[in-house]
């Protein structure tokens, strides 16, 4: 089973490629909904609280954005929890026989993770979209400014990566890089 990590920085449309895979009969996993299901946890919401104080997501954004350590923290307590149940989900998909699989995970990178891959693909945004995407989200623009400069920068992500999509222009253009990408895999 090839195994496609889809990764790139907040806000520059990861889940919209992941949902292109999707409509192309690729079975898709998005860690963001594994750690939404891991919020509501209540062991995990605990550890989190001890931690940061707080298990609340918006209050948590606002601290991991803006103190490194905090976000060091959080990902202590998440990363090995994602890991465990993304590890789960490609073992099923490989188990019932499925081609492909291609899996959202922002932190790819930041998190070590892109050895379990066979291949990378970072989705582009530009950094003003990516700025008013999450002003849209209800941030401020300072918020969103901290979120983005929170992250490994997407130049840096593309050198690691295999595969780029552009995601600042229309969504056809969106999905026919996603076509390419599929077609390049089948070969």
């Amino acid at each position: 089973m090839k195994k496609i990590a889809v990764t790139g920085g907040i806000a520059s449309g990861k889940s919209t490629v992941l949902s292109v895979f999707g409509e192309n009969s690729v079975p898709t996993i998005d860690c963001d909904s594994i750690v939404d299901k891991l919020y509501s946890d209540k062991s995990v919401c605990k550890q989190i609280s001890s931690s940061l104080g707080t298990c609340d997501r918006k209050e948590l954004a606002r601290k991991i954005f803006s103190a490194p350590i905090a976000r060091q923290n959080l990902e202590a307590i998440l990363h090995s929890l994602v890991l465990s149940e993304l590890k789960q989900r490609l073992s099923g998909l490989e188990s019932s026989g499925e081609k492909a699989v291609a899996v959202d995970v922002p932190l790819l990178f930041e998190a070590g993770w892109q050895n379990l891959f066979d291949k990378v693909v970072v989705v582009l945004a530009p950094h003003e979209k990516r700025v008013s995407r999450l002003v849209a989200r209800g941030f401020s623009e300072q918020e969103a400014e901290a979120a983005i400069s929170s992250q490994m920068p997407q130049e840096e992500k593309l050198k690691k990566s295999d595969y780029a999509i552009d995601n600042s222009k229309s969504l056809a253009s969106t999905e026919e890089q996603v076509l390419k990408i599929l077609r390049d895999l089948d070969d």
